[in-house]
């Protein structure tokens, strides 16, 4: 919805599988560009998506998933609000700024030519700002205002707390009590971790 303010429009179509989150993506697609604005699809038929959710897993989504991962299996993560809340304090803009690299990385790559001569190919960034070069234009839809505030009404947007609100300022005292520094690198992610989690454990008796 950010990019729908933004850009003052959404998509004429848009494709997606049966997931729960694109029923919500449905709803407000057909409600932003109308009836049948949204076709449901299997990934695997999509051999773009496909290779991009291949790109994400080997350049971000993998190494994640193994660096926490290891916390479980060590005993320091159990599931509880406590851990749960700490992994998104300490974790969440590390995930974040590799999420924007690969979004740069993906948008800039070069799409090979096809066999298929009906298929673009070029860096989707320059297909994308600039359609007319590939001899086709922009699809944007105008929307109303009154149906972006209806759709932004059911929407979750990132502030500046990057867990719950309470415990995210209570996180602040500890590391301003303790001298810690927010974490650049996953190693020093989990360290921080490890120290709020001892600190806030050993506090709340835990």
């Amino acid at each position: 919805m950010e990019a729908v303010t933004e850009l003052l429009g959404c998509p004429r179509m848009v494709r997606g599988d049966m997931g729960t989150e694109n029923g919500h993506i449905a709803r407000m697609q057909t409600l932003l560009s109308g009836e049948e604005s949204f076709l449901y699809g299997a990934s695997m038929h999509n051999q773009r998506i496909e290779s991009f959710w291949c790109t994400l897993r080997k350049e971000c989504s993998q190494f994640w998933m193994d660096t926490l991962g290891s916390l479980k299996d060590r005993g320091y993560f159990t599931g509880s609000a406590v851990d749960t809340n700490l992994i998104q304090f300490c974790f969440s803009m590390l995930v974040q700024r590799e999420l924007d690299s690969v979004k740069t990385i993906w948008n800039t790559h070069r799409i090979r030519p096809s066999k298929n001569e009906n298929v673009p190919h070029g860096r989707p960034v320059v297909m994308y700002s600039m359609p007319e070069i590939f001899h086709t234009r922009d699809y944007l839809k105008a929307v109303d205002q009154r149906d972006v505030n209806i759709c932004e009404s059911g929407c979750l947007f990132r502030d500046r707390s990057t867990c719950d609100p309470e415990m995210f300022e209570l996180l602040l005292i500890y590391m301003s009590e303790n001298n810690l520094a927010p974490p650049t690198t996953a190693q020093e992610g989990l360290e921080l971790y490890n120290a709020l989690r001892t600190l806030v454990l050993a506090d709340f008796h835990m």
